[in-house]
């Protein structure tokens, strides 16, 4: 299926391509797990690559006009600031050992082989949500505030985001995963839809209003607040807050976005 974006994504890629001076390489692909991703330019490529499904619907603007604002914000600030979370054998090691108890509590729910598996899934998860939901929250706003056709769209894709984020507040998946990860990974979903909520005059948290994620989403948003900085240096800073807050920051370290391996740059 060709890729028809309507004129406010259309505009938000040619930002990109102003702002980063690299171009656009659109890549079809039947097997995409997601609707779309951006893989952002190395400094010896002349261009970011953007990937699509082959079967996608309107969501599909949404999706790339997310992954094009991270790319803004990276790019927007000086040039020796732009750091991107990456992991290491290192970091790995921390969780790793971190989790340990937890790792060995879980045998009882699944073969070895598949926990190994989910130990690496969830590391990945939580560490995606965690160095990159402090910058979507305040894409999501600009992208509300800027590009008012794209309003319907994004309402329709954030809706489902919420539908899906209720459904793990089911209490038995919590025992069958670390703790820590379970709950951060929702107090963290409450704290995105409280201010996204808010911004869009709709109320996505009403139930998460008698759990514990509540009152502990209310202090992950009064350290995001403290930050006053809606730039990819602000976004650094709240990310390390919350590290800090979860006792997660060991579990990721800060490379110059000229020293990550191409790979790593999503």
């Amino acid at each position: 299926m060709a890729l028809q974006l309507i004129q406010a994504v259309r505009s938000i890629l040619e930002r990109v391509t102003e702002l980063t001076g690299k171009s656009i390489d659109f890549v079809e692909q039947a097997e995409l797990p997601v609707l779309a991703m951006m893989r952002m330019a190395g400094e010896d490529s002349p261009h970011h690559r953007l990937f699509f499904k082959m079967d996608h619907d309107e969501l599909v603007n949404h999706v790339i006009a997310n992954e094009c604002g991270h790319i803004l914000r990276i790019y927007s600030a000086p040039e020796e600031k732009r750091l991107i979370p990456v992991a290491s054998q290192k970091t790995l090691g921390s969780y790793t050992g971190e989790v340990e108890a937890d790792i060995r509590r879980l045998y009882q729910f699944y073969p070895p082989e598949k926990l190994m598996n989910l130990v690496m899934l969830w590391y990945e998860s939580v560490l995606y949500q965690l160095t990159k939901m402090p910058s979507d929250i305040m894409i999501e706003k600009w992208l509300h505030r800027e590009y008012p056709d794209l309003i319907p769209i994004q309402l329709r894709a954030i809706g489902e985001q919420n539908e899906k984020a209720i459904a793990t507040l089911a209490v038995d998946i919590r025992k069958t995963m670390p703790g820590r990860i379970y709950d951060a990974c929702n107090i963290m979903n409450y704290v995105y839809f409280n201010i996204l909520g808010k911004t869009f005059d709709l109320n996505y948290v009403e139930p998460y209003r008698f759990t514990k994620y509540f009152a502990q989403g209310e202090e992950l948003i009064s350290l995001m607040e403290r930050i006053e900085m809606d730039s990819h240096e602000g976004d650094v800073l709240v990310i390390n807050a919350w590290a800090k807050f979860f006792h997660f920051s060991d579990w990721f370290e800060w490379t110059p976005l000229g020293k990550v391996p191409r790979q790593h740059l999503h």
